[in-house]
């Protein structure tokens, strides 16, 4: 029991340094790359690990992340949206929803007594990982290296077939490690396919609503207010604000990036329940993509 308190007392201790931190770097220091570190330990560490813990105590790990993520993104959407409407998103606003959403993970530790779970050898030592990381770095060169500004129907336009062996072979190897972690990658590599090669942007829409995410995180507003979208602007303003990244990268991989984590993670425990063979999940899995 000692252990248990002195590992709360330790991770309550790091959660503050932690939020007060990346006050201090919002105001003062400033820095990308501290803001980067800080963000994703209070994100993915403290958010997502705390709201898993609370509600998804009896799920796996991974499980518990994805959810505890998705459930942290909407309460942050809610909070900065709420000020859009009543007032205005601007620093302040960014700065008091941070706070709040703070103040209630503080809250969800000392009154319900949560921690969240670290999940210990991630991954083991195994060829087949080594391999795959590889193949996954190479896929992501090709793609870069064959990015467009050219008005093109399709990224395979620009897409070279070495990327498509190099991909298959991924594929071979990710079923071989049977790695939920390796399978969000692979996710990931899919779906950032056409915001690489589409080195500007693909279709008219992203270039509207960037410019709407811009105007909102200079004036705190805009008008007249959208009943449209504007969880999404909010959320990449916000996002943008605690990172330190630029709103034109946060727009273009938002939605790949989460899809990238919690599509695997919270389909496959959700599958799992109905099909007890997990080399058959992880299969149809790949064949989804």
């Amino acid at each position: 029991m000692q252990i248990l308190n002195s590992k709360k007392s330790i991770f309550n201790g790091i959660f503050i340094i932690v939020v007060l931190l990346m006050l201090f770097n919002i105001f003062l220091l400033k820095s990308a790359i501290l803001g980067l570190i800080l963000a994703v330990l209070w994100l993915f560490g403290a958010v997502a690990g705390i709201f898993g813990a609370k509600f998804a105590a009896n799920q796996s790990n991974l499980y518990q992340k994805a959810m505890g993520l998705v459930l942290g993104l909407g309460l942050i959407i809610l909070i900065s949206s709420l000020f859009f409407y009543l007032f205005n998103f601007n620093s302040l606003a960014i700065i008091l929803s941070y706070l709040i959403i703070s103040g209630i993970i503080f809250y969800l530790i000392l009154k319900f007594d949560i921690k969240p779970k670290f999940q210990k050898n991630i991954f083991r030592f195994d060829h087949n990982i080594i391999i795959y990381l590889i193949l996954f770095i190479l896929a992501l060169f090709i793609l870069f290296y064959n990015q467009t500004n050219q008005a093109i129907r399709s990224p395979w336009e620009a897409v070279p077939v070495l990327f498509f062996i190099i991909y298959f072979l991924a594929t071979i190897f990710l079923l071989k490690t049977k790695n939920l972690i390796l399978l969000s990658l692979h996710f990931f590599l899919t779906f950032i396919i056409a915001v690489v090669v589409y080195k500007i942007g693909y279709g008219f829409d992203p270039f509207v609503h960037r410019a709407a995410e811009y105007k909102l995180a200079e004036l705190g507003y805009i008008l007249p207010k959208p009943f449209y979208y504007i969880g999404q602007y909010t959320l990449v303003v916000f996002l943008s604000k605690i990172f330190f990244v630029p709103i034109n990268l946060i727009d273009k991989i938002l939605v790949p990036v989460l899809a990238a984590i919690t599509l695997p993670v919270i389909g496959y425990y959700s599958l799992n329940k109905f099909v007890n063979n997990k080399n058959l999940l992880l299969i149809a899995y790949c064949l989804l993509l």
